[in-house]
């Protein structure tokens, strides 16, 4: 059930899936039987901020290979993901802005 958790449309949808599974999720007698099933943590801000500014490092690395940029283009998708998941708004804009300038940088290669 703690995946329904996830499956949703809309941000208004999102708090009310939530409260249903979580329920459900706290009646159940070994919630811990996957990691992800006993909470709705948000990606941490600071984490993904620091994981763009490795990642712009290594791309503006002369010595970067055509495959070593190829992973930080499918890690960038990945970090964008994490990124709409943040819930507070100004968290997000701030780590969008490098996102968005490092995005700007694989497209211009």
């Amino acid at each position: 059930m703690w995946v329904l958790r996830y499956i949703w449309d809309t941000d208004e949808q999102r708090e009310v899936l939530a409260g249903i599974v979580d329920a459900v999720v706290r009646a159940d007698e070994a919630p811990a039987q996957h990691p992800r099933a006993t909470g709705t943590e948000a990606p941490n801000a600071d984490t993904i901020f620091q994981e763009v500014a490795a990642l712009t490092a290594q791309w503006d690395e002369p010595t970067t290979s055509p495959a070593e940029r190829t992973v930080i283009k499918d890690q960038l998708r990945h970090l964008n993901g994490r990124c709409q998941w943040l819930t507070n708004d100004v968290q997000r804009a701030y780590v969008q802005a490098p996102l968005d300038a490092l995005w700007q940088k694989v497209l211009q290669a």
